[in-house]
C-alpha cells in the first residue's frame, strides 16, 4: 500500500514520544525513566511482533537482532511488561488508524476499503441471453461467450 513505511515511521516517532510514554507508564511517573536493557520501544516491539515461540526463544532473537551482544532475562522482561499500561496498544491502534484515513489514495468499492482483488476468466454457458449481455471471447471463431470475475476482499 502507498505511504504505509511513512505510517510505520510515524507509529515509530510516536511510540518515542514523551506525551505516548507517560500514557505508558500508567500514572507511575517512575516506569519507563531509566535506560535499561528493554526500554519502552523496545518493549512494545517484542510484544507487537511475537512469533508464537517460547518467550525465550523470542526474547534471543530480538535481542541478536535490536542489540546484539546484549541479553535479557525472562524475569526482567516480564518486570518491565507488568509496568506497561494495556491501554497503550489501544493507543497505538487508534493512532495508526487515524493516520491511514488521512490519507485518501486507497481506493474503495460502495464506501468499502478494497484490501485485495481475485481476477479470473470463467466461461459462461451459450445461451442467446449470454451472448447478448456478454459477447464472443476474442477468437470470434469460437463463438463462445466469456466474462471477467473479480472478487473483492473488503
Amino acid at each position: 500500500m502507498k505511504h504505509s513505511q511513512k505510517r510505520i515511521f510515524m507509529d515509530i516517532e510516536k511510540m518515542t514520544s514523551d506525551e505516548f510514554k507517560a500514557f505508558c507508564r500508567s500514572g507511575n511517573k517512575n516506569y519507563f525513566i531509566r535506560i535499561r536493557k528493554m526500554p519502552l520501544q523496545d518493549l512494545l516491539f517484542t510484544m507487537i511482533n511475537r512469533k508464537g515461540l517460547t518467550l525465550a526463544l523470542e526474547l534471543r532473537n530480538y535481542m541478536k537482532l535490536a542489540h546484539p551482544g546484549v541479553s535479557i532475562s525472562k524475569p526482567g522482561y516480564l518486570k518491565q511488561r507488568i509496568k506497561l499500561n494495556p491501554d497503550a496498544f489501544l493507543e497505538l491502534y487508534k493512532y495508526h488508524n487515524r493516520n491511514f484515513y488521512v490519507d485518501s489514495t486507497f481506493s474503495t468499492y460502495k464506501d468499502h476499503l478494497i484490501l485485495a482483488a481475485d481476477g479470473s476468466d470463467i466461461n459462461i454457458p451459450t445461451t442467446a441471453e449470454t451472448l447478448k449481455l456478454y459477447g464472443f471471447c476474442k477468437p470470434e471463431k469460437h463463438k463462445a461467450p466469456s466474462s471477467n470475475r473479480i472478487r473483492l476482499y473488503l
